[in-house]
């Protein structure tokens, strides 16, 4: 069964690495088109050559709220892809994600060089459904987090190149919780009428792999992870062949996750497992002497993609900067999510231990389990524009389009992803040199996902008491169920910003 759960968390464990637009307010509101014309401390993120872009010391704090408006409406097909059932849709009723950036540049009296030290996240919205839903099998709640944060350098050896460079610690962070189907195979009422039937007898049979479907036979389980040791890098060139044209160029190299985790799972009072049952005339005993089972100390291990930004920004005017960017993630680098160091024993009720003297009463479950990852390289293209109104405003806007990771037939509620289109605008209030206060608003929209081939299936373990009354092993092998993924999936994503910069100290010091 912990097996099963592993299945199922840790398929969507980097279902954040997914990222909507970028990072910061003013780049926000360009649409996330801000490589090569970048010019406050997202740059660290962004491309860490751009800080050279900063006159002077400064330092910068950035708050956004991510917010997923999402719907499922879940439906089951016949062999010939008919829709035969519609479930009742279900919305993501998480609370807007907040996310925080910050940092702070001075060039120490270097000339043509800054440094930064900053906390940059990417921004992925939390997911919350109901617990009764039709989507419980494959997520109830999911709440995934990353950020980047350390120390950037840029230093321009000659008028035309900039070079940068930037040393970050990376923690990602996961939660997930979602139901299991635990079923007995021996239960099967579905050849009487259920009118003729006593509501225990009901139960019994929704408790039957062949016919499953109640609360009853759900197990609700939780997975945390979290990897706190990573260090990464990211790397950035600018260049300027004539005054009017920066060319910016970045790289973040993939990062392997090396996740710390536990997973539990909690059994109700009146679960068949854990309570005695009337079976075939007679009561029978409960299977399992704990309603609650944990694992400590699992290891998750995954890699996040490599990520190439190119942008290209003109200057027609003083005033006016345009910019282009292509945003290249290579998710195909994520073949697997290895899960190792499963230990979480099983113990078979007294009851049962005494019916079948030679039973081993702990149930060992163990790892390594390898689940492959069906991500494909995405590609997305932005447009983004600044114009400098007045000396003491400015105003900014974008649009861009993003390719989707994730196939349909893997496609899922905690997948919540596709090709998307999306605009942002922004403004800035510039305080004459002493400080900038920042405004933006984003949106993405999804669309509608019609999905009719899903290999998403609820995870089952089918549990024949029968076998442990007669002393044999009591099956605890995985099987899948039902397809759980089909239907239509819509989605629109909200972002708004606000950020402040402080500037201070003497300008930068220039040689050419």
């Amino acid at each position: 069964m912990l097996l099963s759960l592993l299945f199922a968390l840790t398929a969507h464990t980097h279902a954040a690495g997914y990222y909507f637009v970028d990072a910061g307010t003013r780049g926000m509101a360009r649409g996330g088109a801000y490589v090569a014309g970048n010019s406050d401390l997202t740059a660290q993120y962004y491309n860490p050559a751009a800080l050279i872009n900063l006159d002077s010391g400064q330092v910068m704090l950035n708050f956004s709220l991510v917010d997923q408006r999402a719907s499922f409406q879940r439906m089951d097909l016949d062999d010939q892809g008919k829709v035969i059932k519609t479930y009742k849709s279900v919305d993501n009723l998480a609370a807007p994600m907040k996310i925080p950036s910050l940092g702070i540049a001075h060039h120490l009296g270097l000339p043509n060089t800054m440094f930064a030290l900053g906390l940059h996240p990417p921004y992925a919205p939390d997911k919350e459904y109901r617990a009764d839903g039709p989507q419980r099998y494959t997520l109830i709640d999911a709440k995934v987090q990353q950020f980047f944060m350390g120390l950037s350098v840029a230093h321009q050896p000659v008028k035309w190149l900039t070079v940068g460079a930037g040393l970050l610690w990376n923690v990602t962070r996961g939660d997930q919780e979602l139901a299991l189907k635990v079923c007995n195979p021996g239960w099967n009422y579905d050849d009487k009428d259920p009118e003729d039937l006593s509501e225990r007898q009901l139960a019994q049979r929704d408790a039957s792999c062949a016919h499953g479907t109640a609360e009853a036979t759900d197990l609700v389980f939780r997975m945390e992870m979290i990897d706190k040791r990573r260090l990464s890098a990211n790397l950035g060139l600018l260049i300027d062949p004539i005054e009017q044209l920066t060319i910016g160029l970045s790289m973040t190299p993939s990062i392997d996750v090396h996740g710390k985790g536990n997973i539990s799972a909690d059994f109700s009072e009146n679960h068949w497992l854990v309570n005695s049952e009337p079976y075939m005339g007679s009561i029978i005993p409960k299977i399992l002497e704990e309603s609650s089972t944990n694992d400590n100390d699992v290891d998750v291990l995954l890699t996040m993609p490599l990520i190439l930004r190119a942008g290209v920004a003109f200057r027609p005017i003083d005033t006016l900067e345009i910019e282009y960017v292509t945003v290249y993630e290579r998710w195909q680098l994520t073949k697997e999510v290895l899960i190792d160091n499963v230990l979480a024993p099983l113990t078979l009720s007294e009851e049962v231990q005494a019916l079948a003297q030679d039973i081993d009463p702990n149930i060992p479950i163990n790892g390594p389990v390898s689940i492959p990852a069906e991500y494909t390289d995405t590609f997305s293209y932005r447009l983004g524009m600044e114009w400098r109104a007045k000396n003491w405003l400015s105003l900014r806007s974008g649009a861009y389009y993003e390719q989707t990771a994730i196939p349909n037939r893997v496609q899922g509620v905690s997948l919540m992803d596709g090709n998307k289109v999306g605009y942002g605008v922004g403004a800035s209030y510039h305080w004459e040199d002493i400080a900038s206060f920042d405004f933006a608003l984003s949106q993405s929209f999804l669309g509608t996902r019609k999905i009719r081939n899903s290999e998403l299936r609820t995870l089952e373990v089918p549990i024949d008491i029968s076998n442990a009354l007669s002393g044999e092993a009591l099956d605890t092998s995985i099987g899948s169920g039902s397809v759980v993924g089909n239907g239509d999936i819509s989605s629109t994503l909200t972002m708004l910003s606000l950020g402040v910069t402080y500037y201070f100290g003497n300008p930068t010091p220039r040689t050419h």
